[in-house]
């Protein structure tokens, strides 16, 4: 998934974003996925975060498209912003903070 999300930055990057318009919503449910739901193997676990590699990839490619039109879609950005925000906890583990 991670090289996949590296490439749609390339293509992102490459195109005008609006032609690919159509994905922004499966992103944002993947996002939603790692950040609120935390699903995610055990494995990709990082502080307690999921993925967090992937999270940043996709956070890009969100900064490069408009915000979405579906009040839907739009209100699982502002949960996962909000989530961000205002939840999370500073630590005493630098490598934690930085997450």
């Amino acid at each position: 998934m991670s090289g996949g999300a590296s490439l749609l930055l390339t293509v992102l990057n490459l195109v005008n974003s609006d032609q690919l318009k159509e994905i922004q919503p499966k992103v944002i449910r993947l996002l939603h996925r790692l950040a609120i739901n935390k699903e995610c193997p055990s494995n990709y676990i990082y502080y307690q975060n999921p993925n967090p590699w992937l999270q940043m990839k996709l956070y890009k490619a969100l900064q490069i498209w408009s915000p979405p039109e579906d009040k839907g879609t739009l209100g699982m950005v502002e949960e996962i912003v909000t989530k961000i925000l205002k939840k999370t906890d500073a630590s005493e583990a630098i490598n934690k903070n930085n997450i």
